[in-house]
């Protein structure tokens, strides 16, 4: 089990992005910085650069899961997929117990994409939010299914859609809360 989530967390994160060639994470993150200064030079008011800015680093951040889970993965000799819902779960009440931080990271792994949709759709629609997370977890194991390089699940696209809502549910309660103390300031 896990014993510290931030630590298993770095490390998980860490050994997933391994394969990532350095060169690579330094000139996503050059031309994602290049953007982000752009947006704030050229956006008329600070709602517009503030979607600009999330919206560079959602794309950063996906690009960076499409890498490790996908374009840098080795390939593998045969399709692997395993499509009956939730299987994982009967899998761990059968006893194999290391599903439970498998399914625990893929829900973490969705909760920065639905954080960083809260500051990016203009009205409060989680299902918004529920889509992009559905539809980006299918790219990533429809991708690893047909180039071979992963075990292509329907618990996977479940877990990730479920943590981009409850991103997307953090950041609205952020941003509700620093209105509420913007309100009160004024």
């Amino acid at each position: 089990m896990i014993n510290n989530p931030v630590t298993f967390s770095i490390d998980y994160l860490a050994d997933a992005s391994k394969d990532i060639p350095n060169m690579v994470v330094q000139l996503s993150f050059l031309v994602m910085s290049g953007i982000i200064v752009m947006v704030f030079a050229f956006a008329k008011d600070l709602n517009q650069a503030r979607k600009g800015v999330m919206t560079t680093v959602l794309i950063e951040y996906m690009f960076l899961i499409l890498g490790s889970c996908v374009i840098y993965r080795a390939a593998g000799d045969v399709m692997k997929y395993e499509l009956t819902p939730f299987w994982s779960y009967v899998a761990i009440d059968a006893g194999q117990t290391e599903l439970i931080e498998e399914n625990l990271m893929n829900i973490a792994l969705g909760i920065p994409v639905g954080f960083l949709l809260s500051f990016i759709f203009t009205h409060r629609s989680w299902w918004k939010a529920a889509l992009v997370g559905f539809l980006f977890s299918s790219v990533i194991e429809l991708s690893q299914l047909v180039l071979k390089r992963g075990l292509c699940e329907f618990d996977d696209v479940f877990h990730n859609t479920l943590g981009c809502v409850i991103g997307y549910g953090v950041g609205v309660m952020m941003l509700w809360g620093i209105g509420k103390v913007i309100t009160k300031n004024d």
